[in-house]
């Protein structure tokens, strides 16, 4: 009886419906796909289908994928967002924004260290209220540095115009950054790890400036990366985070603990939500919590798992700052099949 995101509308609906032919010119595989499909690139950080959502992400439209064996991929693609309509409970309602990029992935000789670079615009149609034309010009280097080293680096510039109208046009200039590195305890039978990193994206000073400088998260996978609470998404917010792990029964059983540290990049810009939208407003704060996740994985099979977990959020400065500060916390079950 409570309220209803459009993520978890339960109507029947086709979700991959394309045609698809694959040609082989010279050395090189050029897969065309035209019609209803998921995207999903590198990490998943800007690009994902968004698996822990009932109504998953998708797009319609053509998508081109080049490779050439295994050392390198090019996917270029045009498409529209597919919205839900909340009074029908449908989810094939075109939608108003256009998104369009090229994304390259390569495998960096004998090391298996992988490089992404990518271009990717989102456009408002011009029927809408707000006008905006953001692209993003990114990069991620990641692998192992050693048998028990591996990172993970990406960075992403955006720049572009941004109107509400009727008022002037405002230049976009923002980014993110995100560093991460594990080591892994090989020596022991249980694979214990641990992960320290930092995720940094750019919000505003001054929205009366002619400058935007929030970085636009676009169509990410927030959950997996900020913590379980989806308070926060990756929008002028800063985290500093720790992951320990182990396999007590190896292949079988994980067992896993995230911490994240929250803080605004500008205080003078508010916080933003997993979805990306505005949710607080600024309050000369930057403190915003501390989200834990405690985390079990049982794989049955290369198919079916089941994952426990318990997360909380302890709210900061700025949460009792700007509304209601109440902790969070909760637990959860989910059964798992990957076709």
């Amino acid at each position: 009886g409570g309220k209803r995101s459009v993520l978890d509308i339960d109507e029947g609906d086709f979700w991959n419906t394309f045609l698809e032919k694959t040609f082989h010119p010279s050395n090189l595989e050029v897969v065309v796909r035209m019609g209803r499909q998921e995207l999903q690139f590198g990490a998943q950080r800007l690009v994902s289908p968004l698996d822990w959502a009932n109504n998953r992400r998708i797009f319609d439209g053509g998508h081109v994928i080049i490779s050439r064996d295994k050392p390198w991929q090019l996917d270029i693609f045009l498409t529209k967002t597919v919205d839900v309509d909340p009074n029908k409970l449908t989810n094939n309602e075109l939608g108003d924004i256009v998104f369009t990029g090229a994304y390259y992935t390569r495998t960096l000789g004998e090391s298996g260290r992988k490089m992404d670079a990518y271009l990717l615009g989102k456009f408002f149609d011009e029927k809408m209220a707000i006008e905006d034309e953001r692209y993003t010009l990114g990069g991620r280097y990641y692998g192992r540095y050693s048998d028990n080293v591996s990172f993970d680096i990406e960075a992403a510039l955006q720049i572009g115009s941004h109107q509400v109208r009727p008022s002037n046009s405002d230049d976009i200039l923002a980014w993110m950054v995100t560093v991460e590195g594990t080591y892994t305890f090989n020596q022991f039978a249980h694979k214990p790890w641990i992960t320290l990193g930092i995720d940094y994206a750019t919000g505003d000073d001054d929205p009366n400036d002619g400058e935007v400088n929030t970085f636009s998260h676009l169509f990410p996978l927030a959950h997996a990366y900020l913590g379980f609470t989806d308070v926060v998404g990756r929008q002028n917010i800063v985290d500093y985070r720790a992951t320990v792990g182990l396999w007590p029964m190896p292949g079988k059983l994980r067992l896993r603990g995230d911490a994240h540290f929250l803080f605004l990049e500008d205080d003078d810009d508010g916080l933003y939500g997993a979805g990306g939208t505005p949710s607080q407003p600024s309050a000369d704060e930057s403190e915003v919590g501390v989200a834990l996740d405690f985390t079990a994985l049982y794989m049955f099979s290369s198919h079916a798992n089941l994952l426990m977990g318990y997360s909380l959020f302890f709210a900061g400065d700025y949460i009792e700052a700007t509304g209601p500060d109440d902790d969070i916390n909760f637990f959860y079950a989910q059964w798992g099949y990957t076709f």
